[in-house]
């Protein structure tokens, strides 16, 4: 967490609007329900308030850090795997890294699982699962199709 933004004073000054934007942005990417979310604007308040948008700056801040880092923890493995799939099925640059401009592609163009066309960072939970399920049964279609016979019957025949 930012020990910066920590050791600021409590009363230095509202919340902005980008605060508010990354806020519900991950409120909702968290798919915390409503109760859940009085119950974090007190204990970041100190018990001053049940409703987000009483925080103060330096309490949206602090709320912040923590829930983005319980998005980074509670996606990366989802998000890894992806990467991984996607990558045994050849999106990756000439250095075998991932290509991410292709990764993105992909994702944003998989169809009704990812209906609002976003890119892999930008998927919510929900989303997120969805995305891993379509890129895993794709994976598993391509091993299919390369390990059956058909395929193996177009291979080049070696003549001995």
């Amino acid at each position: 967490m930012n020990n910066a933004l920590r050791s600021r004073s409590p009363l230095s000054g509202g919340r902005t609007s980008d605060q508010n934007r990354r806020l519900h942005t991950l409120l909702s990417q968290l798919c915390i329900p409503i109760e859940e979310k009085a119950g974090l604007a007190l204990q970041y308040s100190g018990g001053r308030t049940s409703s987000t948008s009483s925080l103060s700056g330096f309490e949206c801040e602090n709320l912040l850090d923590d829930l983005q880092a319980m998005w980074n923890r509670k996606t990366a493995k989802t998000r890894n795997a992806i990467i991984h799939y996607l990558c045994l099925l050849g999106y990756t640059t000439s250095a075998g890294t991932p290509d991410y401009t292709r990764i993105n592609t992909y994702i944003r163009d998989i169809g009704a699982r990812n209906p609002k066309a976003k890119i892999l960072g930008a998927l919510n939970l929900k989303e997120l699962n969805e995305c891993c399920t379509q890129v895993k049964a794709r994976y598993e279609h391509e091993m299919k199709r390369i390990s059956s016979p058909k395929a193996e019957a177009k291979l080049p025949y070696k003549d001995n």
